[in-house]
C-alpha cells in the first residue's frame, strides 16, 4: 500500500478546470454520501459496523462487538413480539385487523437480520464503489448526492415519527375510555396498545419499558428499509447519470473515447448487479410489508370512527404508506431510467461517430436492463406503479370475502381489550 504524505512547499500551483466536467475536490465518495445515515442507524441496532464516521478502508463488521450484540437484542425482541402476535392470534382467535401488527413484527425482524448479513458485506460494497468511483473521476458531479441522502432521510424520520406519535395519542385515547383507567393509567394504556403481549402475560413496568422500545425500534426499522433502498438507488442512478452527461457535453470524440464509456458503463451495471443482489431481500421485504399494510388499511377504511384522533390517525396512516411505496417504487424505477438514458444520445450520433463500441453499448443497455429487481422477480420501472396498484385490488377483493359486520373502530379496540379496561 502506498503512502502519501504532505509536503511542505513556498511553491503555489494554480490549475484552472472546468467545474462540469472535472470535480476531482467533490468526486461522489458512496461512503461518505451515506455516513450519516448509517451512524444513525446505528442508534437502533441496524448496520453494525465499527468505525462508520471514518475512513471507509477502517469501516468493519466484527461478530465479537458491542454493535453486533445490540443488533441481536434488537432482532430478539422485535421476533419475540412477533411471535407473542402469532399466538395472540392463536388463542383469542384469528382476527383481521391484527394481521397487520402480526406481519409488522415478523417483516422487521427478518429486515433486522437482513441488515446484519449487509454489514458483513458492506466492506466489500464499499470496495466495489470504490473501483467505478476511482475508474469515473474524471466525470461531471453536478449533484450533491450527500444533501440529497440528509435531506431524504430527515424528511422520511421525521414522517415516521410523526406517525408513531399519533400511533400513541390514539391508543391513549382509546385507554381514557376504560372505567379504570384512573387507577391503572400505564397499564391500561400498555395492555391497549400492545395487547399481544398484555393478554398474555401479567404487566410489569420493565415489561412495558421493553415492549415500547421495541415498538418503537420496529418503527424506525420498517421506515429506515424503505430509506435505505432509495438511498442505493440514488447512488447508482447518479453514476449513470455521469455517463450520460458526459456523453452528451462530448464533441466529436475519438474512437477510443467511446472505448472507455462503455467499459465504465459495464463497470457501473456490474455494480448495480451486485449491489441489487445484496439489497434483494431487503426489497421483497418493503414491499411485501408496505403493500400488506396498505391492503389492511383499505379493509379498515370501510369502519365507522367516532373519535377524531381515530379518523386522524388512519389517514395518515394510510397515506403515508401510499406516499412510502410510491417513493421507493419512483426512486428505483429512476435507476432503471437513468441506465436508458445514454440511448437518447447514442441514437442521434452522426454516422461518422458510430463505433463498434458504440453498438455494442447500445445493444448491452438494450438486452442487459438494470434497475432494482428484488431477486429477479420484478424490475422496478415506473410501469411497475400500475402492476402494485393492480395487486393490492385483487388481495383487497380477497380480503373483503373475510369482511365481518360492519363495525366502529372503537367497538374492535374494545372487543379485543376487555381483559384490559376490566381489572
Amino acid at each position: 500500500m502506498k503512502v502519501l504524505r504532505k509536503i511542505k512547499s513556498e511553491t503555489s500551483l494554480t490549475i484552472e478546470r472546468d467545474h462540469e466536467t472535472m470535480c476531482f475536490n467533490r468526486q461522489h465518495k458512496f461512503h461518505e454520501d451515506v455516513k450519516f445515515v448509517l451512524l444513525l442507524a446505528q442508534c437502533f441496532g441496524i448496520m453494525p459496523l465499527e468505525n462508520v464516521g471514518k475512513h471507509q478502508q477502517d469501516v468493519a463488521f466484527r461478530f465479537l462487538s458491542i454493535r453486533f450484540v445490540y443488533a441481536l437484542l434488537h432482532f430478539g425482541c422485535v421476533f419475540a413480539t412477533g411471535i407473542a402476535s402469532v399466538t395472540k392470534l392463536a388463542v383469542k382467535g384469528f382476527v383481521i385487523d391484527e394481521t397487520s401488527v402480526t406481519s409488522f413484527y415478523i417483516f422487521n425482524s427478518f429486515a433486522s437480520i437482513h441488515f446484519m448479513y449487509l454489514a458483513a458485506k458492506w466492506q466489500k460494497i464499499l470496495k466495489d464503489y470504490s473501483y467505478v468511483e476511482l475508474s469515473m473521476r474524471n466525470y461531471s458531479c453536478k449533484r450533491n448526492v450527500k444533501k440529497i441522502n440528509l435531506w431524504t432521510a430527515v424528511f422520511f424520520m421525521f414522517f415516521g415519527l410523526t406517525e408513531h406519535i399519533l400511533f400513541i395519542l390514539t391508543n391513549l385515547d382509546h385507554s381514557l375510555s376504560c372505567k379504570n383507567f384512573k387507577f391503572y393509567p400505564v397499564e391500561i394504556y400498555f395492555g391497549s396498545a400492545f395487547p399481544q403481549w398484555f393478554t398474555l402475560v401479567t404487566y410489569s413496568h420493565w415489561a412495558g419499558a421493553l415492549v415500547e422500545f421495541t415498538n418503537f425500534i420496529s418503527t424506525f426499522t420498517w421506515n429506515f428499509t424503505d430509506l435505505f433502498i432509495i438511498l442505493i438507488s440514488i447512488s447508482l442512478r447518479e453514476k449513470f447519470n455521469q455517463i450520460s452527461s458526459r456523453i452528451e457535453h462530448s464533441k466529436n470524440p475519438p474512437s477510443k473515447f467511446w472505448k472507455e464509456i462503455r467499459e465504465d458503463y459495464y463497470k457501473v451495471s456490474n455494480l448495480t448487479k451486485f449491489v441489487d443482489t445484496q439489497i434483494a431481500g431487503l426489497v421483497l421485504i418493503s414491499f411485501l410489508n408496505n403493500i400488506f399494510f396498505l391492503c389492511i388499511q383499505l379493509y379498515n377504511s370501510i369502519k365507522e370512527r367516532e373519535a377524531v384522533i381515530d379518523s386522524i390517525y388512519f389517514f395518515y396512516s394510510f397515506g403515508y404508506i401510499v406516499f412510502r411505496v410510491v417513493a421507493v417504487s419512483l426512486y428505483s424505477a429512476t435507476l432503471n431510467e437513468a441506465a436508458r438514458k445514454p440511448l437518447k444520445f447514442l441514437y442521434s450520433l452522426p454516422t461518422e461517430n458510430y463505433t463498434i463500441d458504440v453498438s455494442r453499448l447500445i445493444t448491452q443497455i438494450n438486452y442487459l436492463p438494470n434497475g432494482i429487481t428484488g431477486h429477479g422477480f420484478f424490475l422496478i420501472t415506473k410501469n411497475f406503479l400500475l402492476q402494485a396498484a393492480a395487486t393490492v385490488v385483487t388481495f383487497e377483493l380477497m380480503i373483503f370475502q373475510f369482511s365481518p359486520v360492519k363495525t366502529t373502530a372503537h367497538q374492535s379496540f374494545s372487543n379485543n381489550s376487555d381483559s384490559i379496561c376490566i381489572k
